[in-house]
C-alpha cells in the first residue's frame, strides 16, 4: 500500500471502518454526504462564475470607460482577478472532496453487494451502482474539461494585467482593446459552461440524497434533456 497518497489512504480507512462496524444504515448516510459535497461544489462553481464576471466587467470598464486617473480602475481589475484565482482554488478543493466522498460511497455500496444473497437483487443494485457512478464520472469529467479552459483564461487575464501594468496609458488601453474583446468573447463561452455545470451539480446532489423534494427525479431528467436539446437546436 502506498501510504504517501492521503486520498487513497482515507478511502481505505473508511472501507475498513465499514467492514468492522457494519453498513446497514451507512450506505444512505455516505450517499447523503456525497450529495452534500455536490451541493458544496455547486456553490463554489457559482462563486467562481461570479468572480469571472467581475473580472471581465472590471477589465471592460477600464478599457471602454477610462477615468482621468486609470490607477483605481486597474486596481479594481487586479483585485477581481485575485478573487477569481482564489475562487478557482476553492472550487478545485470542493471537487477533490467530492471525488473522495464518492469513492467512499461506492466502496460502501460494493460491500453491500458482496453481502447480498439473491442474484436478482444484487444484479439490480449493481446496475444502479453503475448508473450512479457514471453520473459522478460525467459531471466530474465535464468539470475537468471546464477548468482546463478556465485556467488558461486566467493566464490570459494575467498577461493583460502585466501589459497594462507596464503601459497604463490611453495608448496602452487602445492597443489592448482587441485583446480585451477576445477575452470577453471567450469569457461568455466559459460562463455558459459554468452555468450548466452548476445546474448539473445541483441536480446530482438531489439524485444522491435520501431526502426527496420537488418534482420526481424522472421529470427533472426529462426537463434537463429537453433544455439541452433546445440549446443544441436554437
Amino acid at each position: 500500500m502506498n501510504s504517501n497518497n492521503p486520498g487513497r489512504l482515507g478511502v481505505l480507512l473508511s472501507v475498513l471502518t465499514l467492514a468492522f462496524t457494519g453498513c446497514h444504515s451507512i450506505g444512505f448516510q455516505t450517499g447523503d454526504r456525497t450529495a452534500g459535497t455536490f451541493r458544496e461544489a455547486s456553490h463554489a462553481l457559482a462563486a467562481e462564475s461570479q468572480a469571472l464576471d467581475f473580472t471581465i466587467s472590471s477589465l471592460n470598464d477600464l478599457v471602454e470607460n477610462p477615468a482621468t486617473d486609470l490607477k483605481p480602475q486597474f486596481k479594481t481589475y487586479s483585485a477581481s482577478l485575485d478573487r477569481l484565482i482564489a475562487s478557482v482554488e476553492k472550487t478545485d478543493k470542493a471537487v477533490a472532496e467530492l471525488r473522495e466522498r464518492s469513492d467512499i460511497y461506492f466502496a460502501a455500496w460494493d460491500s453491500e453487494l458482496e453481502a447480498m444473497n439473491y442474484e436478482a437483487i444484487r444484479n439490480q443494485s449493481e446496475s444502479r451502482r453503475l448508473e450512479a457512478s457514471n453520473q459522478v464520472y460525467s459531471v466530474v469529467s465535464r468539470y475537468d474539461e471546464t477548468q482546463n479552459v478556465v485556467k488558461p483564461m486566467i493566464s490570459y487575464f494575467q498577461d493583460i494585467q502585466k501589459a497594462l501594468g507596464t503601459d497604463l496609458t490611453a495608448d496602452g488601453l487602445s492597443a489592448a482593446r482587441s485583446i480585451v474583446e477576445n477575452a470577453a468573447n471567450n469569457t461568455g463561452k466559459i460562463q455558459s459552461a459554468l452555468t450548466q455545470l452548476t445546474a448539473d451539480m445541483i441536480a446530482s446532489s438531489g439524485r444522491f440524497s435520501s431526502t426527496i423534494s420537488g418534482e420526481p427525479n424522472h421529470e427533472r431528467l426529462e426537463k434537463t434533456s429537453d433544455a439541452r436539446a433546445d440549446a443544441a437546436n436554437p
